[in-house]
């Protein structure tokens, strides 16, 4: 009797009404968390790889262009070479020609020469070439120097 009075039987059914709720409640968060947390790996793993296709995309990038820098070097080696090549053989030549008029005095040697390597060899070679004409004079006068020193000394 006591039992009835304090209605355990609805109390116990409300209870229940309760912990059924509280438990589907607490399944609802669970079953929500689990889906966050999934989404979250999921939404984790899609960045990873996006960033690992982003590095494996900047090295493949790079690989082209460090490919392209060397044929564009290999490009420039090659075409100045090339006017390497054209140059040395024009200045060659012009040089040739230069130290053939040198014998002939009346000639002027810097007319001979127009392109700026050839200028380079004849701004060089002027001194030179005036040096060994001063010391050559030089040279020429030494014997009669020295006769003169030995009439002197008689």
């Amino acid at each position: 009797m006591i039992l009835d009075f304090f209605k355990t039987n609805e109390l116990t059914a409300i209870g229940r009404q309760v912990l059924n709720a509280n438990k589907e409640i607490v399944n609802t968060v669970l079953s929500t968390s689990q889906d966050i947390v999934k989404k979250g790996m999921d939404y984790n793993r899609s960045v990873i790889q996006a960033g690992a296709g982003a590095i494996t995309s900047s090295r493949e990038e790079a690989n082209r262009f460090v490919e392209q820098v060397i044929e564009q070097t290999d490009k420039v080696e090659e075409r100045a070479l090339e006017v390497l090549d054209t140059s040395s053989e024009k200045t060659s030549a012009r040089v040739s020609e230069a130290f053939d008029r040198v014998g002939n005095p009346a000639e002027v040697l810097g007319g001979a020469v127009e392109d700026s390597v050839l200028n380079s060899v004849e701004s060089i070679t002027k001194p030179t070439v005036d040096l060994l004409k001063n010391t050559s004079e030089q040279l020429i006068e030494v014997p009669n120097k020295l006769m003169k020193t030995a009439a002197s000394s008689k």
